[in-house]
Parts: C-alpha cells; sequence; structure tokens
C-alpha cells in the first residue's frame, strides 16, 4: 500500500478543506422550494389565526352572557338598566358616539359580574363600527366590542336592555322569554344589518362573505351564528318572532 497517499489525504482532510458550495441552479431550486412552501403555509396559518380569534371571541361572549344573568339573578329577574348602547360593560371609550367617554367602567352593570376583568369586552377582530363612521377598534372607541338590544326592537331582535334614564324601555325581566334557544341577549357589535357587509369594518371574522357573528342566546349556548343571505336592511322594521330563526 502506498502510504503517502494515505498521509497526503489525511494531511488534506486536517486542513479543514471546505465541500464544494451550492451551485447557482441549487441555490435556485432551493429558494423556489422555499417560496412554494411559504405559499402553502401562510393562508394555513392565517386561518388557524383566524379560528383562535374567533373562539377567543366566542368565549368572550359565553362570559359576558353568563354575567348578564348572574345580574337578573340579583335585580328580580330584570336585565340591566344602563345609560347607552355600549354602557352595558367594558371601559371608558375615547368617542362621543354614544356618550362612551363619559361612563368609566364603574358606570357599566355587568363589569361587577365579571369581576372587573374588563377585556372579556374586548373582541380580537374587532375593526370598527361602519354605520358611524368610526375606524378605530370599538374597544378603544366605545369601550365595549359587543352590543346588546337596547329599549327598542330592530333587525327582528327583541330588545332586553333599558335606559336609566327611563327614555327607552321599559325594563324587561327574564321570564318574559317563552323561547330561549334562538333569543338572541349578546353579540358583537356589526350584527344589524345596516353595517354594510362590504365593508372593512364589519367583517370581524367573517371575511365579508356573510353576515355571521359570535353570538349568546337566552338558553345560555353561544355560536358563530350565520344568518341568511336574504338578511339585510329592510329587516330592520320587521318585528321580532319568537318562531322565526332569531328574535
Amino acid at each position: 500500500m502506498d502510504t503517502s497517499s494515505i498521509l497526503n489525504h489525511d494531511d488534506k482532510s486536517l486542513a479543514g478543506e471546505s465541500p464544494p458550495a451550492f451551485t447557482l441552479i441549487e441555490l435556485l431550486v432551493l429558494i423556489a422550494v422555499i417560496a412554494m412552501l411559504a405559499a402553502i403555509l401562510l393562508p394555513v396559518l392565517s386561518r388557524v389565526k383566524d379560528t383562535a380569534a374567533r373562539v377567543q371571541c366566542l368565549n368572550n361572549v359565553k362570559q359576558i352572557g353568563h354575567a348578564v344573568f348572574l345580574y337578573t339573578e340579583d335585580h328580580e329577574d330584570f336585565f340591566p338598566l344602563v345609560e347607552d348602547w355600549p354602557a352595558f360593560g367594558g371601559r371608558r371609550g375615547t368617542t362621543g358616539v354614544y356618550n362612551s367617554n363619559a361612563y368609566d367602567p364603574t358606570n357599566r352593570p355587568l363589569n361587577e359580574y365579571v369581576g372587573y376583568q374588563l377585556e372579556v369586552f374586548h373582541c380580537p377582530r374587532d375593526k370598527g363600527d361602519a354605520l358611524n363612521g368610526v375606524n378605530l377598534p370599538l374597544w378603544e372607541a366605545y369601550g365595549n366590542s359587543y352590543i346588546m338590544q337596547l329599549g327598542a326592537s330592530s333587525f327582528r331582535t327583541q330588545y332586553i336592555l333599558a335606559m336609566r334614564n327611563g327614555t327607552y324601555g321599559p325594563p324587561v325581566r327574564v321570564s318574559t322569554i317563552h323561547r330561549t334557544e334562538n333569543k338572541i341577549v349578546v353579540s358583537e357589535w356589526p350584527f344589524h344589518a345596516n353595517r354594510p357587509l362590504t365593508d372593512s369594518r364589519t367583517q370581524w371574522h367573517n371575511r365579508g362573505q356573510v353576515r355571521a357573528f359570535n353570538i349568546y342566546f337566552a338558553d345560555s349556548h353561544a355560536d358563530y351564528f350565520k344568518f341568511p343571505s336574504t338578511y339585510g336592511p329592510a329587516d330592520e322594521w320587521i318585528a321580532p318572532d319568537p318562531a322565526y330563526l332569531w328574535w
């Protein structure tokens, strides 16, 4: 055996000679593969993130709904009296819309029943309010991402909240709700169909494809409820009907 050739080979290995580098073609192939994987994975990750936000929001409406009925147990079966639409819970808002910047957490009756864990009133996909031209998340603008029907019935939904000053009402008792599984109690803010579906501020989870929102019903279940495709501005004047899909 030629020992010199072995020694020369070992000397090269010890000298730390690096293996051949990637060729240009190999680099281009690698970049193309990475781009393909990104194109496949990014939409999947986006959907996972959207689903997680929707589930968190659904959990929020459940907690708010439970708080509503804890309140009614302490108030002779009556639903809350409030100062204005968003003021049943949450924090002080930053705008004068619905007098949101006038009411501190202590003036919002359901806060006590969620242990002042105010983030419960914050939807992570809150994008604002197209009806009132609010471009901020409503958690900032109104102090509350969610809505309960106040003082008058509209969009097929029977009201349950009443104004503290007596101008909207009268107060409603839980015992007057005879069908519970389809009675809307708490919803994400834009569920009224006078918010254009094509406006991004209405598209919290639904991506503009259908009117669908997280809703808590009076039988204590919550669901990502998809309204029929016919639901629109004309429904504002249709009276609530417990025999319908919701009321």
